[in-house]
This record gives C-alpha cells, sequence and structure tokens, in this order.
C-alpha cells in the first residue's frame, strides 16, 4: 500500500468511546479502536507496538509506529523553529513509551503520562483524530464538547464553503 492510500485508511473517523485506565495503568481498548489500531499495524506491515505521549499535557495521543515516526520526520526536518521542534520532541520522549496490545485488548500507559495527566484509575473518552487515537479525562473532554459547540453556524458556514458535505 502507498503512503497516500495508507494516510486516507488511518484517517477515517470512529466516533467517540468511553473507557478507563485502571488501578494498574491499563486502558481497555474499545473494540473499534482495537481493531482500527491492529488493521493500521498490519497494513503499514510495521511493529506491532504503539506510542503513547503527549504534545499538551492535556490528552494521552497513541500512535502506530509509523505514524509517529512521521511526526518525528516533520520535527527533524524544522528549519525555522527547531528550538520549537526539540521542544515538542523533547516532551514526547520525557512522557512517552512504547506499548503494546495485550490479549484481552489493553494498552499499558507509560506511568509518568499518566500521573502527569492525572488519567489513574478513572474514566476517560477516547476518539480518533489524524489517525491517531486522542485519549482525555473528563473535565477536558467536556471543555472540548463545549468549545465545539460556541459558534456551530459559523464554523459550519465557513467550512461549507471549502466544500464540507
Amino acid at each position: 500500500m502507498d503512503d497516500q492510500s495508507l494516510l486516507s485508511a488511518i484517517e477515517e473517523p470512529l466516533g467517540h468511546y468511553s473507557g478507563r485506565i485502571d488501578e494498574k495503568g491499563r486502558l481497555k481498548l474499545p473494540v473499534d479502536i482495537e481493531k482500527y489500531l491492529t488493521e493500521t499495524m498490519r497494513t503499514a506491515g510495521g511493529t506491532q507496538d504503539l506510542f503513547l505521549t503527549t504534545l499538551d499535557l492535556k490528552k494521552i495521543l497513541i500512535y502506530p509506529r509509523m505514524l509517529w515516526k512521521r511526526n518525528i520526520e516533520v520535527l527533524n526536518s524544522e528549519t525555522e523553529s527547531q528550538e520549537e521542534a526539540a521542544d515538542l520532541a523533547f516532551l514526547a520522549n520525557e512522557m512517552g513509551g512504547t506499548s503494546e496490545i495485550d490479549s484481552q485488548g489493553r494498552l499499558l500507559v507509560p506511568a509518568k503520562l499518566r500521573r502527569e495527566l492525572n488519567m489513574e484509575n478513572r474514566p476517560v473518552h477516547l476518539a480518533s483524530f489524524n489517525g491517531h487515537i486522542e485519549v482525555m479525562g473528563p473535565e477536558d473532554y467536556e471543555e472540548y464538547r463545549q468549545r465545539s459547540r460556541q459558534k456551530l453556524l459559523e464554523k459550519l458556514a465557513k467550512f461549507k464553503e471549502k466544500g464540507l458535505k
């Protein structure tokens, strides 16, 4: 599969799901998200591990390895904002780690990441975006939910002009 076909396949929306990170730091993946991640890794022909990190200290981001490598390439190729790119890479590496989906459809979230984002032993919300999975706590989910509804008709009109159906 060429890069464009692969990127198109991984950008399909999956919806929003509720989940929980348990007391041992494991995130039980909803079936649709587990299937999506497994299929993406299989299609890419890459490793079976995922990279979990944050870039905003609000959301856990779950990337198939090959997609995270694309992000590293973007950061490494930055010439105008090298210090900012280095800062993002540092944060991602400091908070991040690899994990595999276990036989029960769970991922172990790196301890530093789940503690920093206050996501230990509590409910979370999951959604797909740009090929990765975003995991957020209830407070951030509600903040995004409220923001998405502000000036909704203006947002809709703007993107309909750009071709949104």
